[in-house]
Parts: structure tokens; C-alpha cells; sequence
């Protein structure tokens, strides 16, 4: 069955897109493990909480990706195309709007966004037991991250949660330029299915209106991009990208628009961080800096 993967996810993305479909309204609750939260009415929202700090979260499902361009020192962000075909499912239809600003609004400078609310209903990211990130593998997603943007200054890894959390699965890295300071948060886990079965089965886990972008390998490998979210507090931007391997490993790279100096271990709750920064305009990396990171360690 393995051998025919390659085939099947060539023709699947060879194939016409179906056509549009409308699925039930929820929003994902992301927390560490990306809780979810099942939601009804157009104008729900979810409280989030990730990595500790609270935020609103919600899906940018459209087709404008302005904000996925490292932003200029004047702030202007510009247009990219996507690096790999959409995964041949559904477009799912938005059933309502949001612009991030009920807790605190975007600064002066940001790229003002409004988010198109849509669904995950094919499964989230609580689907796979979360496992440590090798150490090795985060040292090889670094390298990788410096050759794929060689103008940015990459910092060293961490774990993704304080000092005295009494656990820690995940690693991060800080990304400055010109612009400020984001990171990348790397995560990992295990599936028992099929790498493509599985990608189809979390296609919609980020609550994305379009399906991810998406590529194979030619060990059977699955990487997709999903489209960009926008969050809470400010306006908080991520994207992910996911690695499902053929041995049933799973990588979790995501980059995000604040650092390391936008967050600090809580005083009321020193085991969780406690946002204190506004974070920058623009994601840290564009989709192809984020590919190319994916690309150069999916074999690893």
C-alpha cells in the first residue's frame, strides 16, 4: 500500500478541485496540544490559550497572503504566490467575519486583517500523542532555517515553555529583521495511518476555509502548509507546516510574528508565559522560506 502513496497523492493533486461545500460552523481551540472547541453562530469565538498566553483564535482563510512577506522597515508587506498545488478537497465556506482588536488592538503600522470564520470538522491536533522534539531535529531545522533565510538573524533553541513548567515537549527559535522579532515553534508526535490519510484527516485542523497547500516526497512523505491565522492579543500571526512521515513520525513547524522578548514567565503562574510584547506586523518567513525548512528536514 505504501508503494502506491506516491501515485495516488500525484493524482489527487493532478486531479479538478470539487467543488465548493458548506460544513458545519466550529472554531479550534489551540492550546499546547491545539485543544479544540466546538462553537454555533456566526459571531462565536474561541479562547485560546498557546503556550501559555491568552488569545482569541481564528483562521485568515482567504486568498490574500500580504502578511506572509517579512515586512519592509516601513512595514509594507507584499504579495506571494502559494509553493505547492491545494490538496484536492472542499473549499469551505466562510460563515462570518472577525478582525483581531477586542482585547487589544493591532498597533499603529500593522496590516490591518479580517478573518473569514470557518470550520475544522475533520479533525484536530489533539488526533496524535504528542512526543519530545529530538534535539537533533531541532538543531537540523536551525540549519536549515539559516540557509533558507540568510538575511534574518536566527537565535538559539529553547524550550517552548518557562523554566519551571513541569514538562516540555516543544522547542523554539527566535527570527529577527529589519522588521522585529518572530519564531518558530517546533513540535512532534506519532500517527498510525497513512501519511496522506492522515494529512486529509487534519487538512482542516488550523480551522482554514481553503484546503493546505501540499507535497509529497518521494519516501512517501506528506508536507502541507496551511494558510495563515491571525490571533489575539494585538494581532498575532502564525502559519504551520506539517511533516507526516511514512514511519508514522510527525513534525510540527510553525513560525509566528512575536519572540522571545514579547513573552515572560507568568508571576501569578511562573509555569506559563504571560505575553508582555506587541510582536511585529508580519510573519518572520515567507510561505517558500517555510517550505524549504520543511523540505530540508522532512528526510531527517
Amino acid at each position: 500500500m505504501e508503494q502506491q502513496l506516491p501515485e495516488k497523492l500525484r493524482a489527487e493533486l493532478d486531479a479538478p478541485a470539487p467543488a465548493v461545500q458548506t460544513s458545519l460552523s466550529d472554531i479550534m481551540r489551540r492550546g499546547l496540544r491545539r485543544r479544540r472547541l466546538r462553537q454555533t453562530g456566526s459571531a462565536a469565538v474561541s479562547l485560546a490559550v498557546v503556550a501559555g498566553v491568552g488569545v482569541l483564535a481564528m483562521t485568515l482563510g482567504g486568498k490574500d497572503t500580504r502578511l506572509n512577506q517579512p515586512a519592509e522597515p516601513t512595514g509594507v508587506a507584499t504579495t506571494t504566490a502559494g509553493v505547492w498545488p491545494q490538496a484536492n478537497l472542499p473549499e469551505h465556506v466562510p460563515y462570518g467575519t472577525w478582525t483581531p482588536a477586542s482585547t487589544a488592538p493591532p498597533p499603529p503600522g500593522f496590516p490591518q486583517v479580517a478573518i473569514p470564520l470557518c470550520d475544522s470538522d475533520t479533525g484536530g491536533w489533539l488526533d496524535f500523542p504528542e512526543a519530545k522534539v529530538p534535539a537533533a531535529f531541532g538543531e537540523q531545522v536551525v540549519a536549515k532555517l539559516r540557509a533558507a533565510a540568510p538575511k534574518s538573524s536566527i537565535g538559539v533553541l529553547t524550550p517552548d515553555m518557562p523554566p519551571k513548567a513541569s514538562r516540555s515537549y516543544g522547542l523554539r527559535v527566535d527570527i529577527r529583521d529589519p522588521a522585529g522579532v518572530g519564531s518558530l515553534w517546533i513540535r512532534a508526535g506519532s500517527f498510525t495511518d497513512t501519511p496522506l490519510t492522515q494529512a486529509n484527516r487534519q487538512a482542516y485542523a488550523e480551522g482554514n476555509c481553503r484546503p493546505p497547500q501540499r507535497t509529497l516526497l518521494q519516501d512517501g512523505t506528506v508536507l502541507q502548509i496551511y494558510p495563515y491565522r491571525a490571533m489575539e492579543p494585538y494581532q498575532t500571526l502564525t502559519q504551520t507546516l506539517v511533516i507526516y512521515r511514512p514511519d508514522g513520525r510527525l513534525y510540527s513547524i510553525s513560525q509566528w510574528s512575536d519572540g522571545s522578548v514579547d513573552v515572560r514567565p507568568d508571576p501569578k503562574q511562573p509555569s506559563m508565559w504571560e505575553r508582555i510584547g506587541k510582536g511585529r506586523g508580519t510573519l518572520p518567513l515567507t510561505e517558500q522560506q517555510l517550505a524549504a525548512v520543511g523540505i530540508g528536514v522532512a528526510g531527517s
